[in-house]
């Protein structure tokens, strides 16, 4: 049980309240150091209190003749910050309350005609009087209502009828009935009120709300805003939205708590997280907070890119141009082809990334017949791809080795150049045998079939010839010149 608040009150007095008033009506209402001040005439007034705020009443006619302030349409009162009294006068009076909310008493007290007391969902931070005197047959109905401190309930002597149904007050609290033939009915088995003219025990709980855990769904990245109190309820007042606090925080995700009492929860875009979970509580209106409530959310993550592996063919100390962005695919968004990256370097060479999502690599010139590197593409919602190997294949140019030939002086001989050349690739191109530097003493023609045609000028006194000659590949690559010897005989 919470502690009682001790505190010094402005109660007015029925004479304070007439002297100072100067409205007409058969009900004038006025606000005075924030106490809601009601006094009715001797006339039978009927009027209704129904709260439209935590700090608001409209107070309207329910006979179609009361008067309030002098106007027959409703009257709304705002800034109660204290109690709330009502002081009726010898008419036969009805009067209803419901949803009305006092920040210290609730009291209202008739003459002696016959009266019609109705509240519903009355709500008193301290303590709640209901009176009558007299002779008239009164009826008191209090339902759903309750007060921090004690009810006293009071009746005249006539034949009145009083029930208290599902409210809540506490210790020391009273009820009255000096009539013979009326009806007492006190009920109320969730907070155990005992029958009979007195006596009220265990009523004043103050338990805190009710809260249940909630479940809500989003996108990883985007926000999603949760009704948390669409499943939670006050024991006793009702949930100030106002009071809503995070009590543990999400580990994937930020969230706001809104002034209606909503919470906003932002996914931070984690690309493994499926489900986040965060905490939070509330207060009732008379300041009794919950225990946490769990509020789990489904992520549903999107998928980031992926880079597939890509492969190229470049020539020795060559570039070659490669499309990167027609190997990534991105099933989650739209690829950002400006966010191309390398992430591993080439060793046997450059990598130049361009706009449109392709690179230049540029081969070293070394005598290296492969290179690789590896790339990265993220999407338009910043998720990253994990690294795509691009696998170069360098061609390396034709080894053309030397050759030796014997021919008599004045005669020809054929040689085949490319038996002993070799291509890295294994793709030498037979036809492209091209005569470098020509021999001194004879001529030497390239055939078709890639051998050289030697031959010796007549009547030379030389012993040897030389000439050299190149060879292409498949590529149109060019081995470097090699020497044919020539000894003759």
């Amino acid at each position: 049980m919470k502690k009682q608040r001790s505190e010094s009150r402005f109660i007015p007095s029925l004479e304070d309240l007439e002297n100072r008033l100067v409205l007409s009506g058969n009900v004038n209402a006025l606000l005075l150091k924030g106490s809601l001040d009601i006094v009715g005439d001797n006339s039978n007034d009927s009027f209704s209190l129904l709260a439209i705020g935590q700090h608001a009443v409209k107070i309207s006619s329910t006979d179609g003749s009361t008067t309030i302030n002098g106007q027959q349409g409703p009257l709304i009162i705002t800034d109660i910050t204290a109690g709330v009294y009502i002081r009726l006068g010898n008419g036969n009076n009805n009067v209803e309350a419901s949803g009305v909310v006092s920040f210290t008493d609730f009291a209202i007290t008739a003459g002696n005609g016959n009266n019609t007391i109705g509240l519903a969902n009355v709500y008193a931070m301290d303590d709640f009087d209901v009176g009558t005197i007299g002779s008239g047959n009164d009826t008191i109905q209090i339902i759903s209502s309750m007060a921090r401190n004690k009810l006293k309930l009071f009746s005249g002597s006539g034949e009145d009828n009083v029930a208290v149904v599902s409210s809540t007050f506490g210790a020391n609290s009273t009820v009255q009935t000096t009539g013979q033939n009326g009806n007492l009915s006190l009920t109320n088995d969730t907070f155990g009120i005992s029958s009979g003219n007195s006596g009220y025990s265990n009523l004043i709980t103050n338990d805190a709300p009710i809260v249940g855990n909630t479940t809500g769904s989003v996108t990883g990245g985007e926000s999603t805003t949760l009704n948390v109190l669409a499943n939670d309820q006050a024991v006793v007042g009702y949930l100030d939205p106002k009071t809503v606090t995070i009590a543990t925080q999400p580990t994937s995700g930020t969230v706001k708590v809104n002034s209606d009492g909503t919470i906003t929860y932002t996914n931070n875009n984690s690309a493994t997280a499926t489900t986040d979970t965060f905490t939070y509580t509330v207060a009732d209106s008379f300041g009794n907070v919950s225990s946490p409530a769990t509020v789990t959310v489904n992520i549903a993550v999107q998928p980031v890119p992926t880079a597939g592996a890509v492969t190229a063919t470049v020539n020795e100390g060559g570039t070659v141009s490669i499309n990167l962005s027609g190997n990534t695919t991105d099933t989650g968004g739209t690829l950002d082809l400006s966010s191309l990256a390398i992430s591993t370097q080439p060793s046997h060479g450059t990598v130049k990334i361009n706009t449109d999502g392709s690179v230049n690599y540029t081969n070293d010139g070394t005598s290296s017949t492969s290179d690789s590197f590896q790339y990265t593409f993220k999407d338009k919602d910043g998720k990253v791809s994990s690294p795509g190997t691009v696998s170069i294949t360098v061609n390396q140019p034709p080894v053309a080795n030397a050759d030796t030939a014997t021919v008599a002086v004045g005669s020809s001989v054929n040689i085949n150049v490319l038996a002993n050349d070799t291509d890295p690739q294994g793709s030498l191109t037979a036809s492209s045998v091209t005569i470098v530097q020509a021999p001194t003493y004879g001529t030497a023609t390239a055939n078709s079939d890639g051998t050289v045609t030697y031959a010796s000028t007549a009547g030379t006194t030389a012993t040897t010839d030389t000439f050299t000659y190149t060879v292409k590949d498949a590529a149109g690559l060019i081995s470097k010149p090699a020497t044919v010897t020539v000894t003759l005989t």
